[in-house]
């Protein structure tokens, strides 16, 4: 649900109710009996001074709307938040982690109306302690909070193995195995719903798979993680893109020989080796440096 009212979400309001209501021929009394007046539902439709928030979802609720429905339209429709925070994660993405701190410094979270925008920001601010000031408690407090905003919702697949992700390098950073071997199955469990779903865009995507499957690797979850590096080619061949394909057949190539299989490791090596002339943009190099414990 969203955190709390404002002039934009009650426009979304208004628009929402007001086409569901007609769509299903609903007089305004119809609606309003036994909650509010006919008078209140006038007055919500037409965007005016409407206060009475606290019948909003018994309104949701008999019009047959999904809470998450209002949430998802108010989003697309008043991108501050999702702007902004698309420019941090591309720097992050990029490891420009000091600019990334300066876009983080300058996000109004107040102008973050939803539980998903309100996650994404902490999530991204726990990576920023992580990588940028290597405060390892800062980050996992962010990654935390990231968590809560997903509670009593359904968790976006991106955000929800970000978290974990970046929960999972915490982790690892702290020398605490276990614990990040078992948060990394949750990002890795999150990938595997994005790949079927295609909710994000492919750059974006194959990044977070880059991520999740190098630190796979460095905490030997080589099952895990050499399933995960297939499923990935299989994405990038299916949408005729090169990009980072030889990386993943480096790590998947990795794991089988972990796995003590030398014929499927040699093979997939093979072809590596035959793309190595292909633009990589990957920077596979510092993702393993990003995952190594301070005192390492």
């Amino acid at each position: 649900m969203l955190i709390f009212p404002s002039p934009q979400l009650l426009t979304e309001l208004s628009r929402l109710v007001r086409t569901k209501r007609q769509q299903i021929h609903l007089s305004q009394a119809d609606l309003a009996r036994g909650i509010c007046t006919q008078t209140t539902i006038s007055t919500l439709e037409n965007a005016t001074s409407f206060s009475k928030w606290e019948i909003v979802p018994l309104l949701l609720a008999r019009l047959k709307i999904n809470p998450q429905e209002l949430e998802n339209n108010y989003c697309r429709r008043y991108r501050y938040g999702e702007t902004q925070l698309q420019i941090l994660e591309e720097l992050l993405f990029q490891f420009k982690f000091k600019q990334g701190a300066q876009q983080l410094a300058v996000i109004k979270v107040e102008n973050l109306d939803s539980r998903v925008l309100l996650s994404r920001y902490h999530c991204y601010a726990g990576f920023l302690h992580l990588l940028l000031e290597k405060n390892l408690e800062a980050a996992m407090i962010a990654f935390e909070r990231s968590s809560d905003y997903q509670t009593g919702t359904t968790p976006h697949p991106f955000i929800h193995g970000l978290t974990r992700l970046g929960e999972a390098a915490t982790y690892r950073h702290l020398n605490f195995t276990r614990r990040a071997q078992q948060s990394l199955i949750k990002a890795l469990e999150q990938l595997k719903r994005l790949l079927q779903t295609e909710p994000e865009s492919l750059l974006t995507l194959i990044r977070f798979g880059m991520a999740v499957t190098t630190l796979g690797s460095v905490l030997e979850l080589h099952t895990e993680t050499q399933i995960a590096c297939q499923l990935l080619r299989n994405y990038l061949h299916q949408h005729y893109s090169y990009y980072c394909l030889a990386d993943l057949y480096y790590l998947e190539a990795a794991c089988f020989q972990a796995l003590k299989q030398p014929a499927n490791a040699s093979h997939l090596m093979q072809r590596a080796d035959q793309l190595v002339h292909l633009k990589n943009n990957s920077k596979l190099k510092q993702i393993y440096q990003m995952y190594q414990p301070k005192n390492s």
